[in-house]
């Protein structure tokens, strides 16, 4: 049974959502914008008035429960229709066929001609009657029919499309089956449907495409019921495609009353305060009370000026606008007043304070003063007066849980917590954020208040003393930044590196609140483990070469092992070629200064190899830390697009799969096999051109990921045929941020 809430003492619920149909769509030429392919099903036994012990198939359809309609596959269909003896023809749209009969059966006291589609459980009937008498008849069994059948409280309404009326009735509701439902949802996403009943869905959810948004329904389905409503259209032949000069045509061998009568179903996934908003919104009906709302005597019990200012702003001077804008306010104000209903987030309030702020973010309207309320300081937008001073949700009619739900919500709106005032732009948001809440807005997760303190400290030292220097152009053009995990804790450690042989590095250790920086020449590069708290600094020259093994200690980068190997000068010029070894002071020979390096740093840490930093070309050209806090936390898959043998994205997640390329000319090197198998972030690059990252030149472009597809495909396949006379192979980069595929580069030869 059908039970409408009552409001009294019951607790606030969260909004829920309601499923929009799409466009019209001409099905079997039937009628023009009445007889479409529906994309919904539906539920419970329907329609009595019919004689169910000598029924005919449309009859028996039409009656079925939808667990029985359910369980209908096409062979049942038409084993059903054969054993009737009923004439059809199919139609195929996607992978959804419909059946259209030829021959007609009897239904509600007349001749009829039925559309039934097997993988949607849908059916929709037009029925004609031999004489005037008939007609009239069969009308009125179809209206006492489906007037007992409605569903308590409820009452049937009309609708208009396209110049064709129909009228709804709402006659059954079950909360069975609901998988079944958003499985044949999925199966025939795409199939546009009827939107006669376009004023049933006011705020409802959909995708991008404006189709019923299954998988979010499966989120909240506990919240969801199957209602039902049949739609009966009443015109002639000629207006609802049934002339003899097109559309579905009747047997040529009965005279029949230009009269005719569609008769249809409609199943919609909707929680029931969802449909008692509708009702209350377009037909000035309370389901509540199962009454029509009097709007009139409503009117002389509220402050007018709670509704004219808001006239003003919305419909102007325009005398038919401001007629359906009060119609909207003072529905609203009805179900406020009598149920604490809020038609627009569909709870009800459960509180006197909840219902004051109610007001304020609907109406500007203060009811503790009976006055306007100054919005001016909020933006004028009572949502943001309701979360920055009451810290109120207007959007879920809750109140927030924390300080940094409240404040994410006004960030949304532009609107700092603290002092009101904008962000300058997202990474102005993404720091205040990680300053005051400990929060990441990129990642949308926590994070420690130590790397924090670390990252803004480590800003602020760029900005005192490298800002002049870091700049955006060509990697290798000055100094460039990056984040390292050197030592075994969390925070990172600062490099600011350059290119120049001669230039000086920076590592920058944050401890105990400060920055402590060292400097140090590595013309050959720098090698560590991560949070191992090794490194090996490499630098030359002038003929004269070292290589020093160092560990962070008390905020310093000290060094522990120290080679040094150089060149012999002669007077005349030039160098003899002939090297000099040391390692700890100590003369030793080529061999075993290299065995003392290995045992220092490359071997030092078993199953292990060390991450080598390329100075002043591996890193950000940008004075922002916040840039290579990202590159800090992105893992980066590269390898030629031969080695992959398996790429796929399919709902949302891209699977990849590599080899080693053992087969390939041998003249491009082993490489790295690996898979993954990762969600694609709703803002992933998908590009193509030459180079990777900040090495990639100004000749970039995008790419759709069936491009990729394609090009990786082509290029596994001539691997495949002819791996030794491959040529120039593309190579091709995933980037990985906290588990989110956020780009995927091709690199051109």
């Amino acid at each position: 049974n059908f039970i409408l809430r009552d409001n009294s003492g019951g607790g606030i619920l969260k909004p829920k959502v309601f499923v929009k149909m799409p466009g019209k769509k001409v099905v079997g030429g039937i009628a023009v914008a009445v007889m479409v392919l529906l994309i919904v099903f539906g539920i419970s036994k329907i329609i009595g008035g019919i004689n169910h012990n000598a029924r005919s198939l449309p009859e028996k359809l039409f009656a079925m429960s939808w667990e029985e309609r359910s369980e209908l596959s096409e062979d049942d269909i038409k084993d059903m229709l054969k054993e009737s003896g009923t004439l059809y023809d199919m139609q195929t749209e996607g992978s959804v066929n419909a059946f259209t009969t030829k021959t007609t059966e009897s239904f509600m006291k007349g001749d009829c001609l039925f559309m039934t589609v097997p993988d949607v459980f849908e059916g929709i009937y037009a029925v004609r009657y031999e004489t005037e008498e008939d007609f009239k008849e069969g009308r009125k069994l179809i209206e006492s029919t489906l007037e007992k059948q409605l569903i308590k409280k409820m009452d049937a309404f009309e609708s208009t499309s396209e110049g064709v009326q129909a009228r709804y009735y709402p006659v059954g509701v079950s909360d069975k089956y609901l998988d079944r439902y958003l499985d044949q949802a999925d199966l025939s996403a795409g199939i546009d449907t009827f939107d006669g009943v376009s004023d049933l869905y006011g705020d409802m959810d959909e995708d991008d495409d404006g189709i019923i948004d299954a998988d979010r329904i499966r989120e909240i389905k506990d919240q969801y019921s199957i209602y039902k409503f049949v739609y009966v259209v009443y015109g002639t032949a000629y207006e609802l495609g049934l002339s003899a000069d097109g559309g579905v045509s009747f047997p040529s061998d009965k005279s029949y009353t230009d009269q005719v009568c569609i008769i249809g179903t409609l199943y919609i996934p909707a929680c029931e305060e969802s449909i008692i908003s509708m009702f209350a919104s377009q037909y000035n009906y309370d389901a509540i009370s199962g009454e029509t709302m009097d709007i009139n005597k409503f009117k002389e019990s509220v402050d007018n000026r709670i509704v004219d200012a808001l006239l003003d702003e919305y419909a102007g001077d325009d005398s038919e606008s401001r007629r359906e804008w009060e119609k909207t306010f003072y529905s609203r104000l009805y179900m406020m007043e009598n149920h604490k209903f809020d038609m627009i987030s569909k709870v009800y309030i459960k509180s006197e304070d909840e219902k004051r702020l109610w007001y304020v973010r609907n109406f500007n309207w203060d009811t503790n003063t009976d006055a306007p309320i100054d919005l001016s300081a909020y933006r004028n937008s009572g949502d943001i007066y309701c979360a920055a001073e009451c810290n109120y949700n207007s959007d879920t009619a809750e109140y927030f849980e924390s300080e940094l739900d409240r404040a994410l919500y006004l960030a949304d709106k532009d609107y700092k917590a603290d002092t009101g005032e904008s962000f300058g732009g997202t990474d102005e948001k993404r720091l205040w954020f990680m300053q005051n809440y400990s929060y990441d807005t990129s990642s949308g997760k926590a994070i420690d208040k130590e790397v924090v303190d670390a990252l803004i400290a480590y800003q602020k030292y760029i900005d005192d003393n490298y800002s002049y220097a870091i700049y955006e152009g060509n990697i290798g053009d000055g100094w460039c930044i990056s984040l390292l995990y050197i030592n075994e804790d969390n925070i990172p450690e600062l490099l600011i590196s350059s290119d120049v042989l001669a230039s000086g590095n920076q590592l920058c250790i944050y401890s105990n609140g400060s920055v402590h920086d060292t400097y140090f020449r590595a013309g050959g590069g720098l090698s560590y483990f991560e949070k191992r708290n090794l490194i090996h600094v490499s630098s030359g020259w002038g003929g004269e070469y070292t290589d020093e093994v160092c560990k962070i200690e008390d905020s310093e980068l000290k060094t522990v092992n120290f080679g040094l190997f150089s060149d012999y000068y002669e007077e005349d010029g030039g160098y003899t070629g002939e090297y000099s070894y040391s390692w700890n002071d100590a003369e030793c020979s080529e061999e075993d200064y290299k065995n003392a390096l290995d045992a220092a740093f490359y071997n030092a840490i078993d199953g292990l190899d060390p991450i080598d930093v390329r100075l002043g070309y591996t890193g950000i050209k940008k004075a922002n830390i916040l840039y290579a806090y990202d590159a800090l936390r992105t893992t980066i898959y590269e390898t030629y697009e031969y080695c992959i043998y398996e790429y796929e994205l399919k709902d949302g997640i891209l699977t990849v799969k590599a080899d080693n390329g053992v087969n390939k000319s041998s003249s491009f090197g082993e490489q790295t096999a690996f898979e993954f198998s990762c969600p694609v972030a709703d803002e992933c690059v998908w590009e193509g051109g030459n180079g990777f990252g900040e090495y990639r030149s100004e000749s970039t472009y995008p790419m759709t990921p069936e491009e990729i597809e394609v090009e990786i495909k082509n290029w596994r396949n001539q691997y495949d045929l002819t791996p030794d006379y491959m040529e120039s192979p593309v190579a091709i980069q995933f980037h990985i941020i906290d588990d989110q595929i956020v780009g995927v580069y091709t690199s051109t030869p």
